[in-house]
């Protein structure tokens, strides 16, 4: 293996892996997550206009403190859902928050408790 890379254990840089993301055709798509401490309780999903799922996420581990998501979307009407298991949103011991965006545009906030779930139709285009 030294005869194949001769340098290899002194460009210790040469073994990291790289990861290449296509460009979106679509509407880029930004799911981000401040969680409240109880990240196992939180899940979400999106639906198209004929209510199939598209998406979906969570539970996550508990004590995780964020969470950040990026997806190719095709254009159209979509509805997303976070739920909490326990029913008081992203709220303790601290507030969380949840955040979508397209383009750049905040299409969808919820901060602090928001019951068991909130919800939001929005359309890419």
């Amino acid at each position: 293996d030294s005869y194949m890379h001769p340098y290899y254990s002194e460009l210790p840089y040469m073994n990291v892996p790289v990861y290449i993301i296509p460009p979106c055709d679509g509407v880029e798509l930004s799911l981000n997550f401040v969680f409240d401490g109880y990240a196992d309780e939180t899940t979400w999903e999106i639906l198209d206009a004929e209510g199939e799922e598209v998406l979906s996420g969570g539970p996550y581990s508990q004590g995780q403190a964020s969470a950040s998501f990026v997806y190719c979307m095709e254009p159209g009407t979509y509805t997303f859902t976070v739920f909490d298991e326990y029913g008081d949103g992203l709220s303790y011991p601290k507030d969380g928050s949840v955040t979508l965006s397209a383009g750049g545009e905040v299409i969808f906030e919820a901060i602090g408790n928001f019951g068991g779930s909130a919800t939001s139709t929005f359309t890419l285009e």
